[in-house]
């Protein structure tokens, strides 16, 4: 079974206070490494900063986070389905404006 993993922290981003962008993003990177939603993403406002998110996907899942004061954010990702790390950066670009990815 292949099992691959992501983490990626971006910063320089915005929006990162937008609970739909960040659904919207969630949705958008399934899509884009073609995983299968098992259900819709949660995106919540965390009670001290930013937004918290998860999507379970049929091949695993992710989770996101985001510090709007920090302009950064991270995404964690595994998946038992083959993805390319431009398939991810697609749907970053996409949503998020920012200035340097690790």
């Amino acid at each position: 079974m292949l099992r691959q993993r992501l983490v990626l922290e971006a910063t320089g981003c915005k929006e990162l206070n937008n609970i739909d962008t960040a659904y919207d993003f969630l949705v958008e990177v399934a899509k884009n490494i073609g995983a299968t939603l098992y259900s819709q993403p949660i995106v919540m406002k965390t009670p001290i900063q930013g937004l918290t998110g998860i999507a379970v996907l049929l091949e695993s899942g992710m989770i996101f986070h985001s510090w709007p004061e920090e302009d950064f954010l991270d995404l964690y990702l595994e998946s038992c389905k083959e993805f390319t790390l431009l398939s991810v950066y697609t749907a970053l670009e996409k949503f998020y404006s920012r200035k340097k990815l690790k």
